[in-house]
């Protein structure tokens, strides 16, 4: 299961270390390809420095941090985690680097939305009602197992978007994801219901598809451009009277990822199950880097089911994080 690893190009003065850092990352089964660009992105940043070969200087790490004042949090925070991880590798290779001594935090901390049993009835609803003008267009076909996949499978809005006609193996019903977050592969059972629904979709809409085709298209047979599926998604929200804040302000396409995973907890702990044990299961199908990020879903599951707040504090009150961010 692995993804073309990107081959990036460097010549600044850190070229020869940078290439080794990567190396090193990838010799541990990371494909490091994200990383990989941004570090091509500093080597031709830091170029105007003229650092030593084996120096990472603060000013040239504050330099690149700040390149640009436009730069979402988000990207600032991941620039911030990977120039750290270098100077850190350069410090275990006896060379001279600066380290950062924190990651930048997020200015602020967004609350999921968890859907209701009911509304994601009554979204999946609307998008099995879905009407499309043209006979040329699948969107119809696409949209209810597009927004399944993301709810009753738990992937990432991307995760789905990338899946090619080979990655769904109907036969066992597992789905093959690749180079997701963290550079992470993993297989993705799904139910037997869900199967079925993606089986009767291929029968119509992959009938004469090369393995290679986008398995849930848009009307041009490419990838679904998340900003053209969240306009169908906001359609969707308006017809199953569930109201949207505005833009960035939710319910957003990766609060059904959140909801798969708190609705899954919540079914755990109802069942008097086994939570620590089954925690990494979890984790797993979700393509967490670790249990700390899974652990997240523990704060959600208390806070919106107060009903099993009272057994998880008992059980996980050590575990249970603060609530924000994605992952």
């Amino acid at each position: 299961m692995n993804k073309p690893i990107i081959v990036n190009s460097f010549s600044g003065p850190l070229a020869d270390t940078i290439e080794k850092f990567i190396a090193e990352k990838r010799g541990i089964g990371l494909q490091y390809n994200g990383v990989s660009t941004y570090l091509q992105n500093f080597d031709r940043f830091s170029i105007a420095f003229r650092l030593d070969d084996q120096v990472l200087t603060r000013e040239v790490v504050e330099a690149w941090l700040k390149q640009n004042p436009t730069q979402s949090q988000q990207t600032l925070r991941m620039k911030a985690i990977i120039i750290r991880q270098l100077g850190l590798y350069m410090k275990r290779m006896d060379m001279n680097a600066y380290i950062i001594p924190e990651i930048p935090k997020r200015d602020h901390l967004f609350s999921p939305y968890i859907f209701s049993d009911k509304e994601i009835e009554g979204i999946l609803t609307q998008a099995d009602t879905i009407k499309t003008l043209s006979r040329k267009t699948s969107k119809h076909l696409v949209v209810p197992v597009f927004i399944r996949l993301l709810y009753f499978c738990g992937l990432r809005f991307s995760e789905a978007q990338q899946l090619l006609v080979k990655n769904v193996d109907l036969d066992n019903g597992i789905l093959s994801i690749y180079g997701s977050k963290f550079d992470k592969d993993r297989l993705v059972p799904m139910s037997p219901e869900i199967t079925n629904i993606c089986r009767a979709y291929s029968e119509v809409v992959h009938v004469h598809s090369s393995a290679d085709a986008i398995y849930l298209p848009n009307v041009h047979n490419d990838v679904y451009e998340k900003r053209c599926f969240y306009n169908v998604y906001r359609d969707l929200l308006w017809m199953a009277g569930i109201s949207h804040g505005g833009r960035g302000n939710g319910p957003r396409l990766h609060d059904l990822r959140h909801t798969f995973a708190v609705h899954c907890l919540r079914k755990w702990v109802e069942e008097d199950a086994d939570i620590t044990a089954l925690l990494p299961y979890l984790s797993s199908y979700l393509g967490h880097k670790g249990l700390q990020e899974t652990a997240y879903y523990l704060r959600l599951t208390a806070d919106m089911f107060p009903q099993v707040t009272d057994l998880l504090l008992h059980e996980l009150g050590d575990i249970i994080p603060e609530i924000g961010g994605d992952i």
